[in-house]
């Protein structure tokens, strides 16, 4: 009978981590859409078994932030160009601290998983807030990245940033039909062309090139937009295209961008260290998510982001 029973409680785990039936709260169902949009079943045993445990042992609460954690540790390393060979390993790691912790009669399951993985399990490091402005800075994002993955990135920060404007009207958007698009187009060569000052020597030419280039496809220059953005603009001079990316200002990512003057390598650049910190608040590092803790971040509920 103790079998059958675990076995009931195992299945409606699975169903609730898949959408099948109700997770039991918001910040739950959205990270479990994000984790699965990111292919990582090495974490469903974990997540599994969370939901088995009773509330006198683990509080909503603290479900919550076991869940954020594995969800941060994740989309982190996603973020900062970590493969995933070896989740597997860390994941069953971090399982079995957490099952050792649920054994003791004082023990703390939500520490035991935020420790653990904290403490890079199998050699998997959890990339601190650095690592994540480093990486917005510096990593070739279109291209290398699937666009569902730029998405969700770019989704999520903009939902965050809605959670944190009082100030905005209340919208919801499916981030997953919106259009990527690049706010210095890729056909800058021939639509938005280097400075002709002459002073420029043809290495000092060649050298800006190959940052335009590379800054091109970096998130600092990706936005996301929605179907009645005018595309004849999209290749068109800033003063063109900033018009209809400020009657996109529904979405948050776009207010900031349309206040731009000029949008160059400098701005790119301003803009992924803003977004990386807002992607920081996403994701909390390990001593955010902790209660209590000076650097706390509150569970955002996103109301912006569909489902």
């Amino acid at each position: 009978e103790q079998v059958l029973i675990e076995l009931h409680a195992y299945g409606q785990a699975y169903m609730a981590i898949y959408g099948a039936v109700d997770a039991g709260s918001s910040v739950l169902a959205q990270a479990y859409r994000r984790l699965d949009k990111l292919k990582i079943l090495t974490a469903i045993p974990l997540l599994a078994w969370l939901r088995t445990l009773p509330p006198s042992r683990l509080s909503l609460a603290d479900h919550e932030t076991c869940v954020r954690a594995v969800e941060s540790w994740v989309v982190r390393r996603m973020i900062a160009g970590a493969n995933t060979r070896g989740y597997n390993a860390a994941f069953l790691a971090v399982l079995q601290k957490a099952q050792a912790a649920a054994r003791e009669l004082e023990g703390d399951v939500t520490t035991a998983v935020v420790q653990a993985l904290q403490d890079s399990p199998n050699s998997l490091a959890w990339p601190d807030d650095a690592a994540i402005a480093q990486a917005f800075a510096t990593t070739t994002y279109y291209g290398n990245f699937t666009q569902e993955r730029i998405r969700l990135l770019l989704g999520s920060i903009d939902a965050q940033m809605r959670v944190e404007n009082k100030k905005t009207e209340p919208a919801v958007f499916d981030y997953d039909t919106l259009q990527i698009e690049h706010l210095m187009p890729r056909a800058w060569p021939e639509h938005w062309p280097l400075s002709d000052d002459a002073s420029l020597g043809e290495a000092d030419r060649a050298l800006a090139a190959a940052e335009r280039h590379a800054v091109v496809h970096r998130i600092g220059n990706l936005t996301l937009v929605t179907s009645t953005f005018n595309q004849a603009v999209s290749n068109g001079a800033w003063a063109l295209k900033r018009p209809e990316l400020a009657a996109q200002s529904a979405l948050q990512l776009n207010g900031p961008v349309a206040s731009q003057q000029t949008w160059n390598e400098a701005t790119i650049a301003a803009r992924a260290a803003d977004l990386a910190a807002v992607a920081c608040r996403v994701w909390p590092h390990a001593a955010a998510l902790r209660p209590g803790h000076p650097d706390h971040v509150a569970t955002a509920n996103a109301p912006g982001e569909s489902a």
